[in-house]
C-alpha cells in the first residue's frame, strides 16, 4: 500500500470516528459540523478539514462578542425548540447575550477532549507506527532490486 493511500485511509477513519462522537455525545444539532469534515488531498499533503468553530465541540464558546442570532436560531429549531411569532427571536436574543456575558455551558464547565482531542491522538500513534512500517518495506523490496 502507498503511503498516500494509507494517510488518507487513516484519515477517513479519524473522520469517521469524530462524526461518531459528535453524534453520541449529544454535540450535534443540524448534523453541520460533522458534515463539514472534508480530506483534501495537496501536493505532499493530506488534511482533515472542519467548519470554522469545530474546537467549539471540546472547549465551548468563551464569552466575548454576541454569537449570530441566526445560528442559535437554526439551533434552536434542529432542537425542536420553536416558538410562535416573535417569541424565537426574543429567545434567541436572550441566549446569545447570555452566552456574550458567561460563554456556553461546555466553557463554563471547563471543556471535555472525547471529540476529537483523544482521537487525534490515537491517529498520530497508529500513522505513525504504520508509516514507519510501510518505510521499511519499501526500503527492503529497493533493497533487493
Amino acid at each position: 500500500m502507498l503511503i498516500e493511500e494509507l494517510v488518507y485511509k487513516k484519515l477517513e477513519d479519524l473522520r469517521s470516528r469524530i462524526a461518531e462522537n459528535i453524534k453520541s455525545s449529544g454535540q450535534s444539532a443540524s448534523g453541520m459540523t460533522a458534515q463539514s469534515m472534508v480530506i483534501k488531498k495537496e501536493a505532499n499533503r493530506i488534511t482533515l478539514y472542519g467548519r470554522e468553530f469545530f474546537g467549539t465541540l471540546e472547549t465551548g464558546r468563551k464569552p466575548g462578542k454576541v454569537p449570530p442570532i441566526s445560528n442559535i436560531l437554526n439551533w434552536l429549531q434542529s432542537r425542536g425548540m420553536q416558538l410562535e411569532g416573535s417569541s424565537n427571536l426574543r429567545r434567541a436574543w436572550g441566549i446569545a447575550t447570555n452566552i456574550s456575558k458567561f460563554g456556553t455551558k461546555l466553557h463554563q464547565s471547563g471543556g471535555r477532549k472525547d471529540i476529537y482531542t483523544n482521537e487525534i491522538e490515537k491517529f498520530k500513534s497508529e500513522i505513525y507506527k504504520e508509516v514507519k512500517e510501510a518505510l521499511i518495506v519499501i526500503v527492503r523490496d529497493n533493497l533487493k532490486r
